[in-house]
């Protein structure tokens, strides 16, 4: 899990840091900016694909070192806010699709090139999915919380990470909404270097442990 949401984090942020630069650099229906709109569209996959697997990770990770009670309670928040992004889905959804749009992608940043890619239109289900992104993000960083004190620091590193990677946008979608550039590279950068030192010394703890590797 761990591999597979840090794969897709290079792959999503490489796209989503040089998207806005191609933009400005070429004109308008050339090559580059074409390229550019279909790998806008592998990086909301990316975000898609990548959110679970944090959870994934974060769950694992805590069960493994501080036990499954433990990371059920610190499970219980994000459960409760769950029926949030439903609600918050029904209600954009029930706007009318060019409404809906320009709300996800005022308050998200969201481009939405996955659903031009495939033709598809704005609908309350593609809202839910964009919505989650977030969520999940937000719930693997609370759990990874729950296993701090139990491996040598890996939890607290991985919680870190993954709020910087919320705070600076998964793939195409940014909870604090458009940000200048430079301030997420730094975000992007530092989320990097605090998930490799997470799973660094979780390989540790799971030698000392003679545990298998994940």
């Amino acid at each position: 899990m761990a591999a597979l949401f840090v794969a897709t984090l290079l792959v999503g942020e490489t796209v989503e840091l040089a998207w806005p630069a191609v933009h400005w650099k070429s004109l308008p229906g050339t090559w580059w900016p074409m390229v550019f709109q279909r790998l806008g569209a592998v990086s909301e996959v990316c975000a898609i694909v990548g959110s679970i697997a944090a959870l994934g990770w974060a769950l694992r990770a805590t069960v493994r070192s501080a036990g499954g009670p433990r990371a059920r309670r610190f499970a219980t928040l994000p459960l409760m806010l769950a029926p949030v992004v439903p609600m918050i889905a029904g209600v954009l959804g029930s706007q009318s699709p060019a409404a809906a749009r320009a709300a996800a992608s005022t308050v998200f940043g969201v481009r939405f090139d996955l659903l031009r890619t495939l033709g598809a239109r704005l609908t309350p289900g593609w809202v839910l999915v964009y919505m989650l992104i977030p969520q999940l993000l937000l719930a693997a960083a609370v759990v990874s919380v729950g296993s701090i004190g139990t491996d040598r620091g890996a939890g607290g590193r991985r919680a870190a990470g993954l709020t910087c990677v919320l705070l600076a946008g998964h793939g195409a979608l940014r909870l604090t909404g458009p940000m200048l550039d430079p301030m997420r590279v730094l975000m992007v950068v530092l989320a990097a270097v605090l998930l490799e030192r997470a799973i660094v010394f979780e390989a540790d703890e799971r030698t000392r442990s003679g545990a298998p590797a994940a």
